[in-house]
């Protein structure tokens, strides 16, 4: 029975299994230029998550469930900080295998409103594009819950096939160096990926009732509010577009 977003992946998991399911325009950084598509299967997805969930779960037990107050019957919140891509939805997923919920940094937010969404919801690890490493380590010193941050582009030097990644050798060195002196765990997203497929945990799927995602407002009236949502809440309205608008073998595009 479908009653959560972790329930609907893998139903589709069993569904199409080897259906093409997240798919991005390849960058090349010798022109400067998006390519053709590239696809990933349901099924390939579906290892990445259990993979980059695992590293997520050892990451959590070893640097959040030390925190004052913890408690591991209580659900967690996951930072995520960057334009729409492959790597949101597969941090988003990894987080659900464990009852965690999805808080968005969204792309265009000035420094005082991340440092606001991250402060009132608590967020003690954030997965981020490369470009947001910085401003997270910035606002350190104000965002005392933040004890772990995740590039989801490599920060082995350039990543290859990323538009994202622009940032040389040089910098990223200062970025570890910043990160240290501040007492915060940096990696990337290959890193933690690595770490969970060498120890794959049992998932913890959330309940109808349980919370799936934070989103704040915009914050143009006053201090963003967050408007919380439940995994029922989701499955209700993909039920409800199920039934009046079947969209099978549809492509969509974000």
């Amino acid at each position: 029975m479908v009653t959560t977003l972790y329930d609907l992946f893998q139903r589709a998991l069993i569904v199409f299994p080897t259906a093409p399911f997240l798919g991005a325009r390849q960058y090349s950084t010798l022109r400067h230029e998006l390519g053709e598509y590239r696809w990933r299967t349901t099924r390939e997805i579906a290892e990445l998550i259990d993979w980059f969930g695992s590293g997520l779960d050892q990451l959590y037990d070893k640097h959040v469930g030390r925190a004052p107050g913890f408690s591991p019957l209580h659900q967690t919140p996951l930072g995520i900080y960057s334009k729409n891509r492959i790597e949101w939805v597969v941090a988003e997923f990894a987080g659900f295998r464990a009852r965690r919920f999805s808080v968005a940094l969204y792309d265009t937010l000035s420094s005082d409103c991340v440092e606001h969404i991250v402060n009132h919801a608590q967020i003690p690890v954030v997965v981020c594009s490369v470009d947001k490493v910085a401003t997270l380590l910035a606002l350190k010193c104000t965002m005392p819950s933040l004890r772990v941050i995740i590039s989801m582009d490599s920060l082995q030097g350039k990543a290859r096939g990323s538009v994202h990644s622009t940032m040389s050798s040089t910098a990223i060195r200062a970025l570890y160096k910043h990160a240290e002196g501040l007492g915060v765990v940096l990696l990337d997203m290959a890193a933690v990926v690595e770490m969970g497929r060498a120890n794959i945990s049992v998932p913890k799927p959330p309940n109808a009732s349980d919370i799936c995602t934070i989103c704040y407002t915009s914050g143009t009236t006053g201090p963003q509010k967050g408007v919380v949502s439940t995994h029922g809440n989701y499955v209700s309205a993909a039920k409800s577009l199920y039934h009046s608008m079947p969209l099978y073998h549809s492509t969509y595009l974000s």
